[in-house]
This record gives C-alpha cells, structure tokens and sequence, in this order.
C-alpha cells in the first residue's frame, strides 16, 4: 500500500503507511530506499537518512540507497561527500546508460558548488558513455559552453544546435532557459531575452518565480548585453529533493 501511494505521488499518505510497517519490524531492503524517498519528498531529512541507513544495513552497497543519501548530501550542500558517492556508483554501473546518468550527478554536483572546470570531466565522460545523449546531459554541455567555459564559435555553434533540438521537442521553462543562455553567449541579446522572458512566464504559471532567483537576474544581464555566468543557480530545481 505504501509502495502504490508512493508511485500515486501521495507521498505523506505513503509516509504514514511505511512507517507503520517499520514499526512491524517487517522491512525489506526495498521497503527502506522507499521511506527514504518519501521522507525526503516531505522533508524529513534525518528521518530519510536513517531509512537509507536501514536498507544499507540489510544490503551493505546498495545502489538505490546510496544514491538516495548522496542525493540529500548534495541537497544539504556536502559537495564532495555527494560527488565521491556518484563517482563510485558511475564506477560500479555495469550498463553505459546508467553510467553516464550517474556521471551526470556527479558533475551536476559540482556544478553545484560553482566548480566548473572540475565538472567538466564527469560531463565529457558521461558524453562518451551515453547512447544516445539525452536532453538533461546536452543541455548541461550547451549551459557551461555559454556561461562558465571558455569555447570557441563552433562549440557555441554546436550548443545551439542542440538546445534548439531541445526545445523543438520540448518547449518551456528549461529548455527556453537553456536556449537563452546560448543566444546571450552568441551575442543574440534579443532573442535571448525574448526565450528568457518566456522562461520567466513559465515560472510565474507553475508557482516557481518566487523560488527561482536566477530567471530575473539572467534576464537583466541578456538585456544589459552580457551573458550568464553560471549553467545552474544554487537554488535552481535540479538540486532540490522535492
């Protein structure tokens, strides 16, 4: 019951249900990588540690379970502690997909922390690792090609390319974000602030404006003739559990 709610999105009613069979003391390994998602989708961040550290005590190494604890650490802002986890799941990932997914997370961590250079490895491997490449690992590439990396036209040529593929198969609120980036980065200040301002409105209609401090601040910047300085905010959805 817990797990269908918990797949429902009824994720407080899932809470309650699963910690009525931890007081049953009839928990899987499973069972406990669940109340740890859902403990941390409603904000109980000890409470998901501790059931990440259940699942772990009845399977040492496994995958889901650390992966969820290095999902909080990167959360909490415990960069390295994050990064190190994702670097080691990358490492013991037998399928190439799952490989890149997880080089991913961990260059998305140091993203993160404003580590830009040090990102770049576990991006360029998860490029060589993925087929084929999906939209999270192009759009990441296309960002730091615009902002924090220094490239030259036919990178920036070629991040436009795929950000426009991006947002052709899916328009809104990150794939406008991400192809305004690349048109400020190309000196294409209007249409850059034009695909900004549809991010921003975007945002207004899913309730996120006031959580993203970044989508104002970078439209001031495109239409001041500047390009943004960092792919990702702090506060930017990606690194958030909910």
């Amino acid at each position: 019951y817990g797990k269908v709610l918990a797949r429902a999105g009824q994720y407080e009613l899932a809470r309650s249900a699963l910690r009525q069979l931890r007081e049953l003391g009839s928990m899987s390994a499973e069972d406990w990588v669940v109340l740890g998602q859902v403990e941390a989708l409603t904000g109980s961040i000890e409470q998901a540690l501790g059931a990440y550290a259940g699942a772990l005590t009845l399977e040492p190494g496994m995958p889901r379970a650390l992966e969820g604890r290095a999902r909080i650490w990167l959360h909490q802002g415990e960069f390295d502690r994050a990064a190190g986890q994702f670097a080691e799941l990358a490492e013991q990932a037998a399928e190439p997909t799952e490989r890149a997914r997880l080089l991913y997370w961990q260059g998305m961590t140091r993203l993160a922390s404003g580590q830009c250079e040090t990102a770049l490895p576990s991006f360029q491997a998860a490029f060589e690792a993925a087929t084929p490449r999906d939209s999270a690992l192009l759009s990441a590439l296309a960002r730091m090609r615009a902002s924090c990396l220094e490239v030259d036209a036919s990178a920036l040529d070629e991040a436009l390319e795929w950000s426009e593929r991006i947002y052709d198969a899916r328009p809104g609120l990150a794939s406008s974000e991400t192809l305004a980036m690349v048109h400020a980065a190309l000196g294409q200040f209007t249409d850059a602030v034009d695909l900004q301002a549809a991010a921003i409105f975007e945002a207004l209609k899913a309730g996120e404006l006031e959580r993203r401090s970044d989508l104002q601040a970078n439209l001031a910047r495109y239409e001041g003739e500047q390009a943004a300085e960092r792919p990702f905010a702090p506060d930017d959805p990606r690194f958030r559990l909910d």
